[in-house]
């Protein structure tokens, strides 16, 4: 339905092909007259029509409430002509069956037709003069009629009768006799005209046969409702999916009067819905709502719903305005099970959340995104076992998928599962030898450069447009400041991956880290004046002229980015804002801006920031103090090893020596690769450049690395420390320590290449 915020969104205009008949509103209940129209959605600005977009025929909208269904109004088309065809067909094989008839009347009256619906009603009058449902039937649409008060009329005009006089208790019986038919018949009535809305949350459109009912096709992320009477059916799903439901749609005696039940056929299970309550009141108040996501069923019954599959009004009427009145609806949820995974985390209903991740991927296994919030959500709640055999099944499907086998190798690459993991996609290979995909993985797994380069270079000559291969290559290449040839490897990935997050970023830093300033400040602030909310590229433009020493412009990005944030999205800019402030104080060394910021922050994230920012601003004591408080600080144990490092320089020996034991036994026992830099750090003798360099680690990690192995390299201190100046490029925790120490001594004469 359109929606407006400050007269900006959608609105309809235009009504051509109006249809009224009388009838009763879905939603609010009341009996009046219903029109439906062809019109146009418009995208509005101050209500002023700017944009048009689809055409629409909306259904039986209501005056009193304005509430209405919708749909384009070419599937409209497509749906009346099928429907009425469908309907008529079937009283031309079965002239006699009364529920035939009954069908194409109430079509006819659906797809505004009423003349052919009161000549049709004649014949059903006499032709069924003696079936009882029939007479029901056509008493209910005259009653509802007259209930509206409407002018014309979808049925014949009645016969006047002259009855003989009886005694008086003879009209007395009659009249409760006809009240009770009329009682039994609006229940009947009921029961024969249920809605089942038939839901679909895949990308492609599915049809649902159910049998002796006809055939339903149901749009991509979208729904449908299909009229049946009470009773038990099956529904076959074709298309994107195939399914079969057995289903009953049956309700209560006087539920029939008092509930509004909501049946949803979900094909194959595929639609994750939401259930909301909300309270209106005179004086509303946060939190009095409540919500629930139903997921993985693949057919749901909920009793009473004041709005299906419809969005709750902006406000309604009441009798009492100092009761509060509560309001059900149900629909799908379009935001997609990542907003509805955070959300729940953000409610504390882990248990929720960890069920909705397994459904989500299990169901949409290409839709990786939550893969790594579900692993350390698994992590994180004593489910990693859990977790671990999904991983698993994973492994084994074909083609390769890559970013479950990484999270597989993530849960597995501590140092005593190590030659397990490599053991095991060995074998994979013997069996594949030619599978990139493979290759690339197995490649991953190496703590050495120069075994894992030869493994990324075969897996391109297997497959060219393998975008993680050439990623990796890069990986390696930024690892020993070869930032020329790493540019072209991720140039490439890019290309072939443009909306890969990490991609983007890693080339950003290549190029960064090249002093390609003048282009890329060109290129963001294009990004930016077209999209001025992007937080990236606010982010990156930053970091770009904080290179060039031009803090106050990069302050100006911050404050133009902040003012279209408090635009585009209000309820989350404030926080987003107060984060990027503190990376770009961050950035800039202004330690005392980011201990400012964090205290407006949340006490989790603003531990983060006051630890590493009073680690770098020499005052190690109270970092560390803090640092005990929250153990969880360092969970990465290269940020723990930086952190015993930034003590030795604040001259806090005792706590430098402790912080470093702590990092070195978390070292070797993370991964493969950090287990090899724990050893090569325990070393008594001084580490060769040659060794340490190829030590297969990112290249801030390998940075920090440099600079402590220089400490006790005596020929090839000035080395290590200038390679290490040339890794150090992304300004984050210990950008600032490392550079500090890598600049404490003069830079070899001669750099080497790029």
């Amino acid at each position: 339905m359109p929606t407006t915020f400050n007269g900006i969104g959608t609105h309809y205009y235009g009504k051509r092909n109006l249809e009224i008949r009388a009838g009763i509103c879905e939603h609010c209940r009341n009996a009046t007259n219903l029109f439906s129209y062809d019109t146009r959605l418009w995208f509005v600005v101050l209500f002023i029509p700017v944009i048009p977009l689809e055409r629409k025929r909306v259904l039986d909208e209501c005056p009193s409430c304005t509430r209405h269904r919708v749909m384009s109004l070419k599937e409209w088309e497509t749906v009346k002509a099928e429907q009425l065809a469908k309907a008529l067909a079937a009283v031309k094989a079965s002239p006699d069956d009364a529920e035939a008839a009954i069908r194409l009347h109430g079509a006819l009256v659906a797809f505004g037709q009423p003349g052919e619906a009161a000549k049709l009603g004649v014949r059903m009058r006499e032709r069924f003069a003696q079936d009882a449902r029939t007479q029901v039937y056509l008493a209910s649409v005259s009653e509802s009629e007259v209930a509206t008060g409407s002018a014309a009329s979808a049925l014949p005009p009645r016969r006047v009768r002259l009855w003989p006089t009886f005694a008086v208790a003879a009209p007395i019986a009659g009249g409760v006799v006809l009240a009770l038919l009329a009682v039994f018949g609006s229940n009947y009535y009921i029961s024969q005209h249920r809605s089942v809305h038939l839901v679909n949350g895949l990308n492609q459109a599915v049809i649902v046969d159910v049998a002796g009912r006809g055939s339903v096709t149901v749009g991509r992320q979208g729904w449908r409702e299909l009229e049946l009477p009470e009773g038990a059916y099956r529904a076959t799903v074709r298309g994107a999916v195939t399914q079969t439901v057995d289903f009953v749609v049956a309700a209560d005696y006087f539920d029939r009067w008092l509930k509004n039940p909501v049946w949803v056929l979900n094909t194959g299970s595929s639609a994750l819905l939401v259930q909301e309550s909300t309270l209106y009141s005179a004086a509303p108040t946060e939190g009095a709502g409540s919500y629930q996501f139903h997921f993985g069923e693949p057919f749901l019954f909920v009793r009473d719903v004041d709005y299906a599959f419809a969005p709750f009004p902006h406000e309604i009427q009441v009798q009492d305005r100092s009761k509060p009145l509560r309001k059900t609806r149900i629909g799908l949820f379009y935001s997609g099970p990542a907003a509805a995974f955070y959300g729940l985390m953000a409610d504390d209903r882990m248990d929720e959340a960890f069920r909705l991740a397994e459904w989500s991927l299990r169901r949409y296994p290409e839709n990786t995104a939550l893969l790594p919030p579900y692993v350390h959500l698994a992590q994180a709640t004593q489910r990693e076992a859990q977790c671990r055999a999904l991983l698993a099944e994973a492994v084994q499907r074909r083609p390769v998928e890559i970013e479950w086998h990484r999270m597989h190798q993530q849960l597995r690459s501590r140092r005593e599962e190590l030659p397990a993991l490599l053991a095991e996609y060995d074998g994979l290979l013997k069996v594949d030898p030619e599978n990139s995909e493979l290759l690339y993985l197995r490649g991953w797994l190496c703590t050495r450069l120069h075994e894992a380069i030869p493994l990324f270079q075969r897996a391109l000559e297997h497959n060219p447009s393998n975008a993680f291969a050439h990623f990796a290559l890069a990986v390696c290449r930024q690892s020993t400041a070869d930032w020329s040839v790493a540019q072209g490897s991720l140039a490439r990935a890019v290309e072939l991956m443009p909306h890969e997050g990490a991609f983007a970023e890693s080339l950003f830093v290549t190029r960064l880290a090249q002093d390609d300033r003048a282009a890329l400040e060109a290129e963001l602030r294009a990004t930016l004046q077209a999209e001025p909310a992007d937080y990236d590229a606010a982010w990156r433009l930053c970091q770009v002229l904080l290179v060039q020493n031009q803090r106050p412009a990069a302050e100006s990005v911050v404050a133009d980015c902040a003012r279209q944030l408090q635009t585009a999205m209000p309820d989350e800019a404030d926080e987003i804002i107060l984060g990027l402030r503190t990376k770009l104080a961050y950035a800039a060394g202004d330690f005392e801006a980011v201990l400012n910021h964090a205290a407006e922050m949340s006490p989790r994230a603003a531990g983060f920031y006051r630890i590493r920012a009073l680690a770098e601003s020499g005052n190690a004591e109270a970092a560390a103090s803090l640092a005990e408080a929250d153990q969880g600080t360092f969970q990465d144990p290269f940020d723990a090893l930086a952190f015993s490092l930034a003590c030795a320089r604040a001259g806090q020996p005792a706590l430098a020596d402790t912080w470093r034991t702590r990092a070195l036994s978390q070292l070797a026992e993370w991964r493969g690769d950090s287990a090899v830099a724990a050893e090569l750090l325990e070393r008594d003798a001084p580490v060769s450049l040659a060794d340490a360099l190829d030590l297969f680690i990112g290249a801030p990690q390998k940075a920090l690395l440099l600079v402590i192995l220089a400490e006790r390299a005596s020929t090839e201190a000035t080395a290590y420390r200038d390679l290490a100046r040339r890794l150090n490029v992304v300004r984050e925790y210990p950008w600032h320590l490392v550079n500090q120490i890598a600049e404490a001594v003069p830079a070899a004469a001669t750099k080497p290449a790029n």
